[in-house]
């Protein structure tokens, strides 16, 4: 099982989709972008969420049975 991991510690790679919260304890599945210093919301999720905003990252489960 995975844990959360301290954006302070590691970023997930560029591209990568992840769960992250936020400074306001709020989770969101946001993609690591490369155009900018933060995160992308995923789908209908426009978020956009600067690095500094950023306290945690999980990693999603894989989709292979």
């Amino acid at each position: 099982m995975n844990s959360w991991i301290k954006c302070a510690d590691r970023m997930p790679l560029y591209s990568e989709v992840v769960l992250v919260i936020d400074t306001s304890n709020q989770m969101d599945v946001m993609i690591r972008s490369s155009f900018f210093e933060g995160f992308l919301g995923v789908g209908i999720n426009k978020k956009r969420l600067n690095y500094s905003d950023a306290t945690h990252w999980l990693p999603l489960p894989d989709k292979s049975p």
